[in-house]
């Protein structure tokens, strides 16, 4: 049996920087007791459709294979010319040997480059703690030059040994204007969680005919949920992010209590075979993330 799909997220902009959450996979609302700008727990669920649909399965070698996928994120410098991984949190890391070997950076929407390991560059003095362009040299990480292609300046990539990940199971991600879904739409978002939906967007969709939704649900005291929904054929497909309301900073900081689509950023989507869902988080302060999305 095969899913379609799986979706590789950077959310630098929805986590507020507090760090990882170690709570279990199943976690979902947080308690009353949490930080309001601890880091949202994610959780999956799979809303099945009344009728079974008919799913094509794929060649196994065009499927990806979750296991090999690791904590290895970067972004690039102001010209675009090179790219640094500062790794995630300590024992999640790959060993210095792999970042070396890592040959191939997937970017927004399925760019992908081809780099090559230069050195292991040493934090500065003059370091800010950001991880940003501007203070791309002053940090500590793994520096790679961009062979062929042409980086986004501060864009975020993933970075992969072409040899482990078949590009072919990647499938492209179109970008669009988020649009207000039609009333169905949140309805049956609204009945999957027993809850109202406050706002809602369709803010992306994949080559093979997925939709992706942002859902931001109406708060209940003070818990606070929003959610990516994923709508294939009828059946549904949800990542919860659960917050505790703070008027200032509840998903990340400063914004105001209120999600919106410009929080989240997509790499790819790939097809893979039907397995346990995974997460692997990112440290530092853009807090990307592999996010797999059972669909």
């Amino acid at each position: 049996m095969y899913k379609m799909i799986l979706l590789i997220l950077t959310v630098g902009l929805l986590l507020t920087g507090c760090g990882g959450n170690d709570a279990a996979d199943n976690a979902t609302q947080p308690s009353q007791e949490e930080s309001a700008s601890a880091s949202p727990t994610s959780s999956t669920t799979a809303t099945p459709s009344a009728t079974p649909t008919s799913e094509s399965s794929p060649d196994a070698a065009s499927l990806l294979d979750i296991e090999q996928l690791a904590n290895t994120f970067a972004f690039a410098d102001k010209d675009g010319s090179r790219l640094i991984s500062i790794g995630g949190q300590e024992g999640e890391s790959p060993s210095s040997e792999i970042m070396k070997e890592m040959n191939t950076a997937i970017g927004e929407y399925g760019q992908v480059l081809t780099i090559r390991y230069v050195e292991h560059q040493s934090r500065t003095d003059k370091d800010n703690g950001r991880q940003a362009a501007n203070n791309f040299d002053n940090l500590e990480g793994s520096i790679y030059e961009v062979v062929s292609g042409e980086a986004v300046a501060d864009a975020s990539y993933y970075l992969i040994q072409d040899a482990s990940v078949d590009l072919k199971s990647l499938i492209p991600i179109a970008p669009q204007k988020p649009l207000t879904p039609p009333m169905g739409i949140s309805k049956a978002i609204a009945e999957s969680h027993g809850r109202e939906v406050a706002s809602s967007w369709l803010i992306a969709s994949t080559q093979i005919g997925q939709q992706i939704y942002l859902v931001q649900f109406e708060r209940q005291e003070d818990q606070m949920l929003a959610s990516l929904a994923v709508l294939e054929q009828g059946n549904w497909t949800f990542m919860d992010y659960p917050a505790t309301y703070n008027e200032n900073s509840t998903w990340r900081v400063d914004d105001q209590g209120v999600i919106s689509p410009d929080m989240f950023s997509f790499l790819f989507a790939a097809r893979r075979r039907f397995g346990a869902r995974r997460k692997v988080d990112g440290g530092g302060g853009r807090e990307s993330h592999v996010a797999a999305i059972q669909g």
